[in-house]
């Protein structure tokens, strides 16, 4: 009896697979362009919005016609998103870069479930802004604190991004969206946006626009 109860539970514990696809289930569809052209190579994932932040990115690569099947979802309420920095659709993973207006696709996956015909539309191109931060001497600067937020959402800390980060950083923004950036570094005064031209603390990217911004900090004190 017992030699059958050992051999039983190793039956179970060799296919641990079989268990977890009752557990998940798989989503298929397409990704397309605003013009509903197929995009070959976005990656795509789902927003589990049941699951906690740290576990939802989980990402597969779309074929030549667009095509993806995206396998071991767990269940719960699903945000199909899509991305491809190649041709400047950048990954949304805050409000901060998200498109306003942007179509989201939502569903509820169930365990076990294939949830097929799903269609990921990436209506507009987000801007990619480089952060180039110098000493006066011109050398890199490698540690930096930064902070962006929009400008079309004053006082809502949920648009804004900040965090540390190398003297050579760049980020996706949500084009058309005026922001606002600080950086600062230890010994060094806080540098702030200014367009001096437009008389505007913003920086606006249009959709695809890749800009490069070269920034001087000066020394908290002088010698």
């Amino acid at each position: 009896m017992t030699l059958i109860l050992v051999l039983a539970l190793l039956a179970h514990a060799g296919n641990p697979s079989q268990a977890a696809k009752k557990d998940t289930g798989t989503v298929e569809g397409v990704v397309v362009d605003a013009n509903n052209k197929p995009i070959k190579d976005a990656s795509v994932y789902a927003d589990n919005l049941s699951l906690p932040a740290a576990g939802r990115l989980h990402t597969v690569q779309t074929d030549d016609q667009g095509h993806f099947v995206l396998d071991d979802v767990y269940p719960g309420d699903i945000v199909m998103r899509a991305f491809k920095e190649a041709d400047m659709y950048g990954q949304v993973d805050s409000k901060f870069n998200m498109p306003d207006g942007e179509s989201l696709v939502k569903f509820e996956l169930k365990p076990g479930e294939i949830f097929k015909g799903i269609v990921i539309r990436l209506d507009k191109k987000a801007g990619r802004l480089q952060l180039r931060v110098l000493d006066a001497g011109n050398e890199l600067i490698k540690g930096i604190t930064f902070e962006m937020c929009r400008g079309d959402h004053q006082g809502d800390r949920g648009y804004c991004i900040w965090g540390t980060a190398q003297g050579d950083y760049h980020v996706f923004v949500a084009a058309d969206a005026p922001i606002s950036i600080k950086v600062s570094a230890p010994n060094y005064r806080e540098w702030t946006y200014q367009d001096n031209a437009q008389k505007s603390p913003y920086l606006d990217l249009a959709p695809g626009e890749d800009r490069m911004l070269e920034i001087k900090l000066q020394p908290s004190t002088t010698n």
